[in-house]
């Protein structure tokens, strides 16, 4: 009887050690397939943000180009044709595009740089219009100067240089998201 109470011990013994393995085995199998997927859609978020950013930096690009484009032989004013504003136009819708595609691709700070350009954007796209509208009265009144020109344009020149400042920031904010791995919460 005590051998046979020593086999069925053993057995036993054997058993949950055998069980033991399996969950053991099991949990870590688990841990390293969350571990895999939890990569994988940091990958895959990563590159579709690596789009968004880039297309939005590009955009934002093609604009300040337009916007120091342009100079005009005399009088500034004389840059702001309804062509300029036409070109201008075009540009601006390009880029409120790419701040909703970064809007919903996020993180939260990059969102938020986004739509700070989009707000100078749209403060100095109303000075441009501005300006078309005194030079359309300059040419029609035949005025030497509109009353409202220097102040416009100096509205314009802070404008352009403000979405410079903000593509830069912008530029770093992305780049801080870009380099996020989500492990910030553990450090």
């Amino acid at each position: 009887m005590d051998a046979g109470l020593a086999a069925v011990c053993g057995a036993l013994a054997g058993a949950i050690g055998a069980v033991g393995a399996a969950w053991a085995t099991s949990n870590a199998q688990l841990k390293s397939a969350r571990l895999a997927a939890r990569a994988e859609h940091l990958r895959q978020r990563r590159d579709t943000r690596s789009v968004h950013y880039r297309e939005l930096i590009t955009a934002v690009s093609d604009l300040l180009a337009h916007l120091r484009s342009g100079q005009s032989v005399g009088r500034p004013l004389f840059r702001f044709t309804n062509d300029y504003l036409n070109d201008m136009k075009s540009l601006c819708q390009n880029v409120r595009s790419k701040v909703e595609d970064v809007a919903l691709a996020g993180p939260p700070e990059v969102r938020n740089a986004a739509y700070r350009i989009r707000r100078a954007m749209e403060i100095t796209f109303e000075a441009v219009d501005q300006l078309n509208a005194n030079l359309r009265e300059v040419e029609l009144t035949s005025e030497s100067e509109h009353p409202m020109e220097a102040r416009n344009i100096n509205d314009f020149a802070r404008g352009r240089d403000r979405i410079g400042e903000l593509l830069e920031d912008f530029s770093d904010e992305a780049s801080d998201a870009l380099d996020d791995d989500g492990t910030r919460f553990w450090e």
